[in-house]
Parts: structure tokens; sequence; C-alpha cells
């Protein structure tokens, strides 16, 4: 047996009651007082046997008052009768029904998807549903959505909701979503609770579980029972595009850049046909055909485009001609930064440029940025010594790049970490004259925590020794993909004499490395709005062939022009919260962001790690434009949908079945009769009403025996004495 309410809570309040009458039954033996005198005392004789029938009395009186608050309070405990109960109680049922709201339930096979068919399912289970039984519906994805929670069932009212349902443009977390599962099955209030779990089973969710999960899904079968229902014969082919991306070329006004936009076959069958047309601030610039893909193949498609003028330019690439059950991946945004030309700053150890000197420092660095024999004025340097360096103005540059600079002071890195966070770029090189220990205390720790790596010792190859070599690391940035495009004969090529070793830190992403001393050669980080690159090597020839070296040139190029409109930190996924900083801005100011459908959404400027910030979430695919301050910019964002829930292949319930092996988790096999077997799997019923009415009559009997037996002793005693004390009785049975 088990039971609804708190066997703690009622069991404390069921021997308080019971106390009550027993405690008026002792209070009345204490607090009678007796007087000897002798005229009495023949008297006193005749009332003993009379007395020892009042006991019996009022003992059968109390016992039938103290079982009658027994059972109330039991009845209050609302216990439960478990196995086969069909011919006592009470039989309700409380469900939960979890619906997957994610946006492959959207995928569409002729006139019906697979949210169609989960509504179908759905509405099977509500058919075993009493009028009034609790029952939770929930839609389940990265944030779900409770549309009932324990609320008496009815009909009309539940139907008018469902119709309203749709997918949403969300993935799916069995994690987030079995937590929520566990607190929604505890608050039933029914003698048999059932948890529904309506999903397409793709093949990313249901093919294995977490740890965590599974402990869950254990502690939630033991509580009620569950049921894993696929949707039936889901569609499993779909062409989707996973990114749109900056790969190379100028983001300046009047420059050309490179685009690319990788397309998947995310089916099981080969795809031909269908185009890929990009779009920039709205206008329509090029097509490409998407050609043959097989199943599980990816393509990039390239794309050009020329800036007219500079801003903030979104960019827009669609799928379309294809015989494809899932539109919501088909779309892509992005934006880009365009800027009328790119300031950089050169700050190096040199300070008397010289015949023996010119070839230090920064020189190879300028020049690869401006280009051999000429200057590019869409890129525009300026050197200088590092104890000259201006402390104010930072935010004249685009990108400061620092080149073996002995040492970063307090004031300095702070003014850099500032700099960086209002969207800045900034570049470390390394080399002899850097005090590594004075670079980790002042850029790695504390407030102006910058590097992406933390710094160890500087490492030489030994005379005569051959020069290591460079690998690219696997990482989807635009500079490792610049450098596995390139031949390896020419990758091959670039030695390395000199490296600072670096250890790697959560903050930062590797992008090229060292493999004989398995240390970066190359990191990056976001920090704020703004990208700080760390080169673990010289800017010039004093430790490695680099700078005379063709990846020098594009990697620079492309470094400076990436950290100055990366795409990628202007992209957002729907649905997940991104912590924007806000420079200028006064905490618990509010914004108006304006959505992609024109619509204004207030946000509240709060603070992130002491700082004005806003926790941002895109509700819809498209660009979001967040007002900047007097001192930083406008920012426009691009929200998508998260790619991986593209991925629509599913698994068979035998799949299923053993992925949640051990948890007592029933799976829905197509059964042909599925209401069926859930009415038949049902047992338990509540006696709690049951218990109140048994109470309520023995309340009632002990009511009428009270006044029988006071009526029965009315009158009978002629003498003072008796008619005192059966007053006295009569008096303590009312109570």
């Amino acid at each position: 047996m088990n039971a609804l309410n708190s066997f703690t809570l009622w069991g404390i309040l069921a021997v308080a009651g019971i106390a009550v009458p027993i405690l008026i039954h002792l209070l009345y033996r204490k607090h009678r007082r007796q007087v000897e005198w002798a005229a009495m005392e023949l008297l006193n004789r005749a009332l003993v046997t009379r007395s020892g029938q009042l006991k019996l009395e009022d003992l059968l009186i109390l016992l039938l008052r103290c079982l009658a608050i027994l059972l109330i309070a039991a009845a209050l405990l609302r216990p439960v009768l478990t196995g086969n109960t069909s011919w006592v109680g009470e039989k309700r049922v409380g469900v939960v029904i979890a619906v997957d709201g994610s946006y492959s339930m959207g995928h569409r096979a002729l006139a019906e998807s697979r949210h169609d068919d989960a509504m179908k399912r759905v509405k099977e289970i509500l058919g075993t549903v009493s009028l009034e039984d609790p029952v939770t519906i929930v839609q389940i994805s990265d944030r779900p959505v409770i549309h009932f929670r324990s609320t008496g069932y009815n009909p009309e009212k539940f139907d008018e909701v469902l119709e309203t349902l749709e997918p949403s443009s969300l993935g799916l977390s069995l994690d987030k979503n079995f937590e929520q599962l566990e607190e929604l099955v505890a608050e039933l209030k029914a003698p048999v609770k059932e948890c529904y779990i309506v999903t397409d089973a793709q093949e990313g969710d249901w093919s294995t579980l977490s740890q965590g999960s599974r402990e869950i899904l254990t502690r939630l079968t033991e509580d009620a029972a569950v049921y894993i229902v696929p949707t039936r014969k889901p569609q499993e082919e779909n062409i989707s595009l996973r990114r749109l991306s900056f790969a190379s070329g100028s983001l300046t006004e009047e420059g050309i850049a490179r685009f690319t936009a990788e397309v998947r076959n995310e089916g099981l069958s080969r795809t031909t046909g269908g185009e890929a047309t990009f779009f920039l601030g709205g206008r329509k610039v090029s097509k490409r055909a998407l050609g043959p893909l097989n199943p599980g193949q990816s393509r990039n498609l390239s794309f050009f485009a020329s800036f007219a003028e500079a801003g903030e330019v979104p960019l827009t690439t669609r799928i379309s001609g294809l015989s494809d059950g899932l539109k919501v991946d088909n779309i892509r945004h992005a934006v880009v930064n365009v800027r009328s030309a790119i300031q950089v700053l050169c700050v190096d150890n040199v300070r008397d440029i010289n015949e023996d000197t010119k070839f230090d420092g920064s020189f190879f660095l300028i020049n690869a940025l401006r280009l051999k024999g000429g200057s590019d004025d869409r890129i525009n340097v300026t050197r200088t010594y590092w104890q000259d360096m201006p402390r104010s103005g930072l935010d004249d540059f685009d990108v400061i790049i620092l080149a073996n600079v002995p040492e970063v002071d307090l004031e300095l890195a702070s003014r850099l970490k500032r700099y960086v966070e209002n969207g800045g770029g900034l570049m470390f090189f390394m080399g002899d004259d850097v005090d590594s220990e004075s670079y980790n205390k002042r850029l790695a720790e504390g407030d102006s925590d910058l590097l992406p790596a933390k710094l160890l010792d500087a490492a030489h190859v030994l005379e005569n020794a051959r020069p290591w070599s460079i690998s690219v690391a696997r990482s989807s940035n635009p500079l490792a993909e610049l450098v596995q495009r390139l031949p390896e004969e020419i990758v091959a090529t670039a030695q390395v004499r000199g490296v600072m070793k670096t250890e790697p830190r959560a903050e930062g992403e590797a992008i090229m490395t060292v493999p004989a001393l398995k240390t970066a050669l190359l990191s990056r980080r976001t920090v704020g709005q703004g990208t700080v690159l760390l080169f673990a090597t010289t800017a010039d020839r004093a430790w490695s062939n680099l700078a005379v070296h063709p990846i020098y040139l594009m990697l620079l190029r492309e470094a400076v022009v990436n950290i100055t409109s990366d795409p990628e930190s202007r992209m957002v996924l729907i649905g997940q919260t991104e912590i924007i900083p806000m420079p200028g801005r006064k905490i618990g100011e509010t914004l108006d962001i304006t959505a992609p459908d024109g619509e204004v959404v207030k946000i509240q400027v709060t603070q992130s790690d002491g700082k004005p910030a806003i926790a941002f979430t895109a509700e819809d695919a498209g660009k979001y434009q967040i007002p900047g301050s007097d001192h930083a910019a406008d920012i426009t964002l691009a929200a998508n949908v998260d790619p991986s829930e593209s991925a629509v292949r599913v698994v068979d319930p035998g799949v299923i079945r053993s992925t949640v092996k051990g948890t007592k988790t029933v799976i829905v096999d197509g059964a042909a009769n599925f209401t069926k077997m859930i009415t038949e799997g049902r047992q338990g019923a509540e006696i709690g009403n049951w218990l109140l009415y048994a109470g309520i009559l023995l309340f009632i009997m002990q009511s009428v025996l009270a006044r029988r037996f006071s009526e029965r002793m009315a009158g009978k005693e002629e003498d003072v004495s008796g008619s005192l004390q059966m007053g006295r009785v009569r008096s303590a049975r009312r109570s």
C-alpha cells in the first residue's frame, strides 16, 4: 500500500486528533473532586456497581471516537491499494504526456508530419482518461513548455489547446527534460501514475543516453509507468544548411569577400537537383547548384560579394528546388561588419629602425598587411615602440598587435581588456624579450584576463637539429580552414625553430600546433565582443621562417579581417541564452531590441562579472538589432536553428529498448491496440473516500451511543450524590 500525501504530516495530525478525546477523558477523571462525609458512605456503596457499567460505556464511546478520527486522518493520507483492485477503491489515473517539440517533428511526408502523428497518439492516450483526472501536457525541447499542469481533464478545453500546438524552432535536450518530467510526475495526486514520451525517436537523441538521464529515468519508472511512444513510419530524408561563414577576402568598403555555405544530406538516399541562393542585405547576389549528395555527405558552396559601403551587413543563404520534408533548416543567416578601412597598430621592441634592425620586430608583419610593393589603403598600419605606445585612443584602432613586447603593466592590461570587450582585435607575437611570468600575471589572471593559453617557457631547436613542422588543429575556425585548403607540400615547408610553449585554457581554442612539442602555435579566444589571437612564435625570422612563407601573408590578412568582423561572434542559436556585454549602458536600463519581424522586444540591462550586459535569447530565425551607446556601436545578431536537430534519421524501437534497458520503461512498438495496452497495465485504486465515509459513520455511531447512554442514566439516581455524578458523566460524554 502506498499513499498520495505525506505520511509524516498526516500521521502527526492523526496522533494529535486521537489524543484529544483521550485527554478529555483523562482530564475529566483528574478534575473529579471527592469529599468524604459520614452520611454518604452508605450511598457510595450503592454506586459502585453503577460506576463499573459507566466505565465500560465510556471506553466504548472513547474507542469509537478515536477510531473515527484515525479513519478520517487515514483518508486524508489518501492511501492507494496496489495490484488487482477491481473490487474496491476509486480508479483514478494521473498522466504526464511529454510531446517532442523540437523542429524535426515538423518533418512532413505527403500531407502528414511527425507532429500530426504525435497529436493522434496524444488523443489516444487522453481517450483512456476519465473526467477530472489530473493531466499534465508538456512540449519538450531545449526549453520545455508546460501547457497543462496537474489539471483536471476536460476534453473540450484540452482539444482546444492541442489544436494550437506546433513544433518549435529548437533542438531537444533529454537531460534537461527528464529532470522536468520527474518533477511533474511527483506532483500528480492519483493512485496510478503514467508518463508518456511521444517523440520521433531521432538517432542523435535516443541511440545513447547520458548516465544522468539513465539515473533519472530509473527513478521515474519507480514512481510511474513510463512509456516511450515513437511516431509511426517517419520519413528520413532531409537536406539542411548547416553553416554560413566568411571564408576569405576583404570585409572593407569596395572590398570583395568569399563566403561558404555548408549543405548536408541528412537522409538515407542520394539526392540530386536543388540550388542555394545567396542574399546580401536582402538583395539576391548569386545562385549555386547543390549537385548530387550522398547520404551523410556535405558540400561547401562558395559565394562572392562586394560591399558598396561600410556598416553591418546581413547575409542569407536559402535552399530551394528540392522535395524536402523539413523547411525550417533550409535557410541560414549571418552578419558581417564592413569597415571603410581597417586601422592596425603594430607595437614592437624596436626603437631605432636602421640597416641592422629594419627586418626585426613587426617589419614583415607590416609588409604582409600592406602587400608587397605597395600600400593597401583598406588596411592602414601604424608602427610604434612599445614604451611609446599611446595609453589613450586605443578605440581608434580596429586591431592592436604586440610583437615581442617585454611586458604589459597593469594599467595597459586593463585598457586592453576594455578595448577587446568593446569589439577590438588583439594579437600577440612572442620573442626572446617576452617575460612569460609577467604576461601570465597581468593578462591571464584577475580582471585583465585575456590570454587564450597560459605561457610556459621558450623552447628552441638544438643546433644542427631539424626544425619543427606545423600542423592544423581540428577546428572549424576560418584561419584553420584557410591552412587546411593549402597543398600539403606548401604547409610542409613552414618550419619553426623556436616557440613559447603554452598550456591550454578552457576559454581558448588551438588553431595551429607544433606536434613535436604538443603545444599550440596559434590560439584564439573570444572576450566580450572582441577576439584575441596568440602566436607562440615571433613576428620576424628570429624563431621561424613563417615571416617569409606564403602562409604568413594569407594568415595575417585573414586574421586581421576575421577578428575585426567575425561572423561567428554575431551568430546565436534560437532558444539559447547568450550573455552580451553592453559597454556604456547603465544597469537597470531597458533596451528596445528589434526582432526579425520588426517587433520590439524590451530587455533590461543587468550585469555579468560586475559589468553591464544583457541575457539575450532569440525566439525566431533572422536578424536582431541591439542598440549601442555613445561608447559602442549598434550590435546586429543573426539567429539560426541548431543544425544538430536537422539529422532526422530515427532509430527503431529495438534500439531504444536497448538504450533504456534496466529502467522498466515500456517501448510502444507499433501496438495494434495502443489504448488496450494502456488500460490493461493500470493497477491500483485509492481508498481514501471509503475510509472517510467509514470515519464519518463511526463518528455518527459514537454520537448516537453517547446520547442514548446519557438519556438512559437521566433521572435514575434519586439521591443528590448520584444525580451530581451522572450529570458530570453526561457532560463529559457530550464533550
